[in-house]
């Protein structure tokens, strides 16, 4: 693949002014909602023209669903986080996958707050906002699908176990961002979880050395 030519002096000149407009507009609805943010107010916090919005984004609404993409952005790469091999520990495999999810509740909660709230104002960000439910239903989806096709699980009807788990992400998720609490918690309830579904779930403690991918 080739390599990515340096941006010149213009480009990088242009990503700060985005970045800043971005920084200003999630700063502005998380303090004052959605509706109650005007362009206007965006700009005068980011101490730039009002029409220097309109050269990088169409509208207010392109603005908050580009921060909704970030969000989607960073809990699909914790979806695709890959564990360490030399990881066999099941539970610990269980605690490292649903404390990356739960970080980044933890790391956009006031932002995930305020795109809870606009799912139901319009289309596009109720839709947005499912896209990010579902990257969570399939990861817990598939992670559980492989270990029970693997042997390490109960005999427990699969659709059951991952409604279960998928719930118990969404609701600690729910926790963080709507009932703030400390880094350490986060934690914390990584691990309460990663026991409950440890037990209530699997047969196994350790996956063979030869069912690692």
């Amino acid at each position: 693949m080739a390599e990515k030519r340096p941006l010149n002096r213009m480009e990088r000149r242009r990503n700060k002014t985005r970045e800043k407009i971005i920084r200003s507009g999630r700063e502005l609805f998380i303090k004052n909602g959605y509706h109650a943010t005007s362009i206007a107010n965006i700009m005068e916090h980011a101490d730039l023209g009002h029409g220097t919005f309109y050269q990088y984004f169409e509208n207010k609404k392109e603005l908050f669903l580009t921060m909704i993409k970030s969000v989607e952005e960073r809990i699909e790469e914790k979806a695709r986080l890959k564990i360490p091999k030399e990881e066999r520990d099941i539970q610990q495999r269980i605690y490292i996958g649903i404390l990356s999810v739960l970080q980044v509740y933890y790391e956009y909660q006031d932002l995930l707050a305020i795109i809870r709230d606009s799912m139901s104002l319009d289309e596009d960000f109720r839709q947005a906002g499912e896209r990010i439910q579902q990257i969570i239903i399939e990861k817990a989806v598939r992670d559980y699908h492989w270990c029970n096709k693997h042997g390490l699980c109960r005999n427990i009807d699969t659709d059951v176990a991952t409604l279960c788990i998928v719930s118990m992400i969404q609701g600690a998720g729910d926790q963080i961002i709507f009932q703030p609490i400390a880094e350490e918690e986060v934690e914390r309830i990584a691990k309460n979880m990663s026991e409950i579904i440890f037990h209530g779930l699997f047969t196994e403690k350790w996956i063979p050395k030869s069912e690692i991918v």
